[in-house]
């Protein structure tokens, strides 16, 4: 989830130094991917009535502090007015979710249920390069 904090997901199309044009292509792909199913857990969480899991995924990944350092458990219970134990949970749970619908979004992609493990280390790798 650290790919999405770009602001712009669709920056850097051209290849970075010593990257091919494949690899950037690979990466812009798995950012996008990635955004797309972050904006899909947004969505069935807050059908679900678990907005508050989005919430705090959102905040464990992109948010900051005053002094540029992420949140803590603590930091985010106390802006959302929950525990630290309720952040823990909630971001168990919607990491939970965020796998599930990104195996969901890759299976739609490949024609084996095999090859969705397959594709979701392509994905890591496309974004580690």
């Amino acid at each position: 989830l650290d790919a999405l904090k770009d602001e712009d997901i669709g920056a850097g199309y051209e290849p970075a130094e010593g990257e091919t044009a494949e690899e950037a292509f690979n990466r812009n792909w798995a950012k996008a991917l990635l955004a797309r199913v972050f904006e899909r857990l947004k969505q069935v969480c807050a059908e679900e009535g678990k907005a508050v899991y989005y919430e705090v995924l959102a905040r464990q990944f992109f948010a900051t502090t005053s002094d540029g350092r992420r949140p803590s458990y603590g930091d985010i219970a106390a802006e959302l007015g929950l525990t630290e134990l309720d952040v823990t949970n909630f971001l168990h749970r919607a990491k939970r979710i965020y796998r599930d619908l990104l195996r969901e979004e890759i299976r739609s992609y490949v024609t084996k249920d095999e090859e969705v493990e397959e594709e979701i280390r392509d994905l890591w790798r496309g974004l580690s390069v």
